[in-house]
This record gives structure tokens, C-alpha cells and sequence, in this order.
């Protein structure tokens, strides 16, 4: 078995665990990402020191973890916030073709690399900005999400004038770093807690996927 035959195999079998439906378009679609990865990453250096069974365990599957703490409408805009080489973005676009994808990326070559990703895989409505998060308006989308863009301390502040009046902000993260950090997050006051799932990773690592909500602020006199 190949390494891409044995990445493939990998998520297949997350596919089943987690119950998303596949088809052969994209275990496709997810083959070539890889490819294209493990390809640029040889002359560029765009993710570190990642072979394809790594990408997919790590960096596939993992955001693909979203999709199991949040449902996001078809036809709705996800906020991917400095997505990198398409981290959570791609990864739910290509098993839920329907989203209108929005990815922040200010460094040109990471940029570059969105841009090649999604003509490759013939995907639509991607958006690509070169910007930082800081010279975007204030926009609503159903889920703002991102991958290791900043501590779980931080990120909720940053995500929330970019979530729309029922949308979501997705937080992925070590379970160490979210213990540490939920209490300070005024859950229940500034954020409400739709939904979580622990996991583990095949290392034995253990992280968490949580979705939050935008609660009101409260009535001032």
C-alpha cells in the first residue's frame, strides 16, 4: 500500500466513524489536495515537516471536526480566519460543496496556494482575501472558524463582529489549552456553548472541538 493509499484509507475511515457522507468525487478532491500539499510542501516548506497520512490525520480530519458541533445552512458564508494552505476551510467545502467560502490569508504564497487548491479541485464560490483579519469589515457569516490563528484566550474576541445573528464561531484546540483557557471566556455572559466534542488523535493527543454562540450583550440603562 502506497502512502497515499494508506492516507486515503485513513479517512475513509473517519468518514465512517464520523458519519459524513463521502463519494468518489471527494475522496478525489481530498487525494489531490494531498498531492498538491506534499508537492508544494517539498519546494516551499508550506506546512512543515507533514507526509500525507500526517496531513490527513492532522490537518484533514481534524477540521473536519467542525462539522460535528456545528450544522452549517446550505448557502451560507464560512469565515476561514488566516487559513494558511486551507485550514478548516477547504477541508468543509470539499464534503459540503454548498457553503460559500470566505478565506483570510495575507501572505501571498499561502495565498497563491488557496487559489491553485481551489481551481485544481474545480471548486466554487471561494473567496480569497490578502488581508488581515483587522482590515475586514465586520461582515456576517454562519460560522467564523480557523486553525491555530490565535490562542483559544483570544480568538472568540476577534471571531465574534464577523458572526452573523445566528452564526457560530468554531474553536479547535488542545483540551489542555481549552480547560485552561474557557473559564476566562465568560461563557454563559459574552459566549454560550452550542456544542462539544472531545477526541483524540492518533497520537494519543486529546483536543476539542467546540462551537459557540454570540450571546447578546446585556440591556444598559
Amino acid at each position: 500500500m502506497s502512502m497515499y493509499q494508506a492516507a486515503q484509507k485513513v479517512l475513509e475511515d473517519y468518514f465512517a466513524e464520523a458519519h459524513l457522507e463521502v463519494t468518489p468525487r471527494i475522496v478525489e478532491q481530498f487525494d489531490v489536495y494531498t498531492r498538491l500539499l506534499v508537492e508544494t510542501n517539498e519546494r516551499t516548506n508550506l506546512i512543515g515537516p507533514f507526509d500525507a497520512l500526517r496531513i490527513v490525520e492532522e490537518l484533514f480530519c481534524d477540521s473536519l471536526r467542525l462539522l460535528q458541533v456545528v450544522s452549517i445552512p446550505d448557502g451560507a458564508w464560512v469565515l476561514d480566519v488566516g487559513s494558511g494552505a486551507g485550514f478548516p476551510g477547504l477541508p468543509l467545502k470539499i464534503v459540503q460543496p454548498s457553503i460559500l467560502l470566505r478565506l483570510v490569508e495575507p501572505r501571498r504564497h499561502r495565498n497563491a496556494f488557496l487559489g491553485l487548491v481551489a481551481r485544481e479541485l474545480a471548486l466554487e464560490n471561494v473567496e480569497r482575501l490578502s488581508c488581515k483579519i483587522e482590515d475586514l469589515p465586520p461582515t456576517p457569516h454562519a460560522l467564523v472558524c480557523s486553525k491555530a490563528f490565535l490562542p483559544v484566550e483570544h480568538w472568540p474576541q476577534v471571531a465574534a463582529p464577523f458572526c452573523g445573528e445566528q452564526g457560530i464561531i468554531g474553536v479547535l484546540g488542545s483540551l489542555q489549552e481549552w480547560e485552561r483557557c474557557a473559564p476566562a471566556l465568560g461563557l454563559g455572559e459574552r459566549f454560550g456553548m452550542v456544542e462539544r466534542v472531545d477526541y483524540r488523535t492518533h497520537t494519543g493527543g486529546k483536543r476539542v472541538a467546540v462551537a459557540l454562540s454570540v450571546l447578546a450583550p446585556p440591556a444598559t440603562a
